[in-house]
């Protein structure tokens, strides 16, 4: 089952990172076999026999990161504006 995004930049599905859910869904919506579930599709048809590791921030990255982000949004009226005025 897919989960919802996790702000401490996890992972989504299994191990899989948020980043490639999205192309794999589309493939799975266009070659998945009767009643195949996603979880399955990912699992035996795009990432079988692929081993891998999800390396996950440490708290200061995610503080930093968390920080970015607020700094971003509060300046995303300002880019707006920019642009109106161009």
């Amino acid at each position: 089952m897919i989960k919802p995004a996790r702000a401490d930049g996890g992972v989504h599905l299994r191990g899989i990172p948020y980043k490639f859910l999205f192309p794999c869904q589309a493939a799975y919506l266009l070659r998945r076999e009767e009643g195949e579930r996603l979880e399955d599709f990912l699992s035996n048809r795009v990432f079988a026999g692929v081993s891998g590791s999800t390396a996950a921030p440490d708290g200061a990255e995610a503080a930093a990161f968390g920080a970015y982000i607020q700094r971003y949004k509060a300046l995303l009226q300002v880019e707006r504006a920019a642009a109106e005025l161009l």
